[in-house]
Formats: C-alpha cells, sequence, structure tokens
C-alpha cells in the first residue's frame, strides 16, 4: 500500500469512473462510529488493482436499522461482502462513563444483556441472505480506573469486551 494521504483518495476516488474487469463485488459497509474515508481508500485500491468495485457505506451509526430493516438501502443493495465494523466503547454508549461506580450485579446484567441481544443481531444478520459479513473484533478498553487491580475485580469493561469477542468467535465455528 502506498503512503498516500486521505485527501490524495478522497479526491483520486471521485475521478474513477468503472473499470473492464470480469471480478465485479458489492461491498457494504456498517458501523457504530465515523469511517469517513474507507469508501474512498476501498474503492481507490481496488481501481488500482483491476477490479470493479461497488460500494455501500452505512450512515452514521445506523448498521442496527440497515441489518433489522428488510426496506433498508443495504438490503436494496445486496452486497456480496459486508464488513461489520463496530466500536465498543461506541456500543456501550454512556454507560461506560458509569460502569466501575455499579456493582458487580448491575454489571453481570449489562453484559449478559448486551451480549444477549448482540447475538440476536448477528443472527438476524447473518441470516439476511445478503452476502458474506465479516465481523471485526471488539479491542479492549485501554484504561481502567482500577488500573492493575482490574484482573482482581469480576465483570471489568475487559469481560464484557471479552463476552463480546466470543459470541464473535462462537457464530464463526458453527
Amino acid at each position: 500500500m502506498k503512503d498516500e494521504t486521505l485527501s490524495y483518495y478522497l479526491k483520486k476516488s471521485k475521478q474513477i469512473q468503472s473499470v473492464n474487469s470480469q471480478f465485479s463485488e458489492k461491498i457494504a459497509i456498517l458501523g457504530n462510529f465515523t469511517m469517513n474515508g474507507l469508501k474512498e481508500v476501498l474503492k481507490v485500491l481496488s481501481y488500482d488493482e483491476g477490479l470493479n468495485v461497488e460500494i455501500y457505506d452505512s450512515p452514521y451509526a445506523q448498521f442496527k436499522q440497515e441489518i433489522i430493516n428488510q426496506n433498508s438501502d443495504w438490503y436494496i443493495f445486496r452486497p456480496d461482502l459486508t464488513f461489520l465494523i463496530l466500536d465498543f466503547e461506541a456500543l456501550i454508549g454512556d454507560a461506560r462513563f458509569e460502569y466501575y461506580s455499579w456493582d458487580e450485579e448491575k454489571r453481570k446484567q449489562l453484559i449478559d444483556k448486551t451480549c444477549e441481544d448482540f447475538e440476536g443481531f448477528l443472527v438476524n444478520a447473518l441470516n439476511s441472505q445478503n452476502g458474506k459479513i465479516i465481523v471485526s473484533n471488539f479491542i479492549f478498553p485501554t484504561f481502567s480506573p482500577f488500573g492493575i487491580y482490574d484482573c482482581k475485580i469480576k465483570h471489568t469493561l475487559r469481560d464484557f469486551v471479552n463476552s463480546l469477542n466470543h459470541i464473535i468467535k462462537k457464530m464463526t465455528d458453527e
């Protein structure tokens, strides 16, 4: 990959028409945070490799609505491949600020509920008949107010991320 700036890819992607290629794919990008520029980078890199790629970039943080609503633009687009890229902190929202002030039981309940909802959501996505879906793992939070003592506490944010990543792993093993 070239060491180009984002502005290079944004500018070049506007100049691309189409590629004469036997390989043609429809790719969708869904997420819960800003991924500005990813579509343009993929478009330029695909073009440079001689690949004809059409890319759908979901509106900001609309990944759930896109997959749940069978009349969404994602369903209508019918991608061959979808990248589902999720950020843990965006997924749990403001709960991350209060999380460690809660008792163990309340933290466990949030983990259980979020994991149950996430697993149901992934099952729905995988059963959508809308091509293959690549789901990114969640990245561990880099901060804990407990520091190294965090490993002695039950139901930490690290445990939360492990639980969500385990769901992703379990579904890929099936």
